[in-house]
């Protein structure tokens, strides 16, 4: 498949996904209400950090095993399955103890919040069935699979919250059973394809978890302070307001969704050998995720108010500004990620996005407390907005000191149309 293929297809993937994650934001907003909401917020950012955290980023390396043929399919496969409940029962079952432990948040009982969070090698196992499949250049199965999920869960909420009136603890439940779904087909779906279902590696495991462990650095960092707010937010504000910021917060991570396709489709370009065409294809990526974030963040700050008021009603009117800054604050966000991905596989230097990371969550930190205790919600919306054009501006600094080169942050109509025409002449794999 064509690289311009590709990214039609994974934008396309993206695009219906993330549809369908606003109607599960909807459903699950007026279905539980802020409170509840609030706390399922809460839940799932402790769940969504366990998974990055005992992830260890072996996913990423995954794709870069499968892409340059290090191994055999069959082995790379069989240490997925392996480190994916061997990190996921111990993390999932660390992480319910650090919940209870931090938090005093009502709402489900101990064997429903234990069913969720064991459910941590699922989760797992589909981020490695993902990575194993973009190494193979199979990126229209995979926005298939993507589609097939999220349909999945907002399907599941509607049953649950509105045919069987089983609330946050229904929620919680059915997230677990789809994860486990999920990963069942991505299994049948892979031994279909190395048509052998075991090969144990342990050189396979022992270079995944050696060249993982020096992203993963950067990558624990980065979700600490990408989740920063839920943590700085629960210590000032009741389950209510954390609802009201907790329905912003979610449409502002599915807004960016818009700029997966470029970074998922173009990381084997920018992992090239070669250091010229890597260089280039970063800053074209660069350029066009700016285009992308310029139009889209014109656009949200028009339509943003009218849709929060229909979709979720007056109950999260609160929610509208709190959107209107995070989702640009994302989309700022999202810009710098071809910088990274080229410090990873252009420089195999990740520790460069460790810097980036540590200084990122600093300022998240110090800013975010401190505009939370002045102005609450919107003071730590405030803060992640200042904390990631912060961040944008030091990470173009640092790429530049070791030799990326960019200097025109927008591309023109021209270089739009000779990236396109470009990107498909290049072939892949799939």
């Amino acid at each position: 498949m064509r690289t311009r293929d590709q990214l039609l297809s994974m934008g396309t993937a993206q695009f219906v996904s993330a549809g369908f994650g606003i109607v599960y934001s909807v459903v699950t907003a007026r279905g539980l209400g802020p409170a509840l909401r609030g706390d399922l917020f809460l839940i799932q950012a402790y769940f969504n950090i366990a998974t990055v955290l005992v992830g260890l980023s072996t996913a990423t390396i995954m794709t870069v095993q499968v892409s340059r043929e290090q191994f055999d399919l069959a082995e790379i496969h069989s240490a997925s399955v392996f480190l994916s409940l061997l990190q996921g029962f111990g993390g999932g079952l660390i992480t319910l103890l650090i919940y209870l432990r931090t938090t005093r948040l009502p709402g489900a009982s101990l064997g429903i919040l234990a069913f969720f969070f064991l459910s941590l090698p699922a989760m797992l196992y589909k981020t490695n069935w993902s990575a194993i499949f973009l190494g193979l250049g199979r990126v229209g199965l995979i926005s298939i699979y993507l589609v097939f999920d999220v349909f999945l869960t907002t399907v599941g909420a509607g049953i649950v919250l509105f045919l069987l009136r089983a609330g946050l603890e229904g929620i919680l439940i059915m997230l677990a059973i789809e994860s486990a779904i999920m990963a069942a087909i991505g299994f049948y779906l892979t031994v279909k394809v190395s048509r052998s279902r075991w090969r144990w590696s342990s050189k396979c495991i022992s270079d995944l978890l050696q060249q993982g462990w020096k992203q993963h650095v950067a990558v624990t960092i980065t979700q600490l302070y990408f989740r920063a707010d839920a943590f700085i937010l629960a210590r000032f504000l009741s389950p209510a307001g954390l609802g009201q910021y907790a329905v912003a917060r979610g449409l502002a991570d599915r807004i960016t969704l818009a700029f997966t396709p470029f970074a998922q489709v173009m990381f084997p370009h920018i992992a090239s050998n070669d250091p010229a065409r890597s260089r280039w294809f970063t800053q074209t990526t660069f350029r066009q995720l700016a285009v992308l974030a310029i139009l889209l963040s014109a656009a949200l700050i028009v339509v943003m108010p009218r849709f929060i008021l229909i979709m979720y009603g007056n109950a999260y009117q609160s929610a509208i500004k709190l959107a209107e800054i995070l989702c640009i604050a994302l989309i700022v966000r999202s810009i710098t990620v071809p910088i990274e991905l080229w410090f990873v596989g252009g420089l195999l230097r990740p520790k460069l996005n460790a810097i980036t990371s540590a200084f990122m969550l600093v300022v998240v930190v110090v800013s975010g407390y401190a505009l939370t205790m002045r102005a609450g919600t919107a003071g730590m919306a405030i803060a992640m907005l200042l904390s990631f054009v912060l961040s944008l501006a030091f990470t173009i600094w640092l790429g530049n000191r070791n030799g990326l080169g960019i200097r025109e942050l927008i591309p023109g109509p021209r270089d739009l149309r000779y990236v396109l025409a470009k990107a498909g002449s290049f072939r892949t794999r799939g």
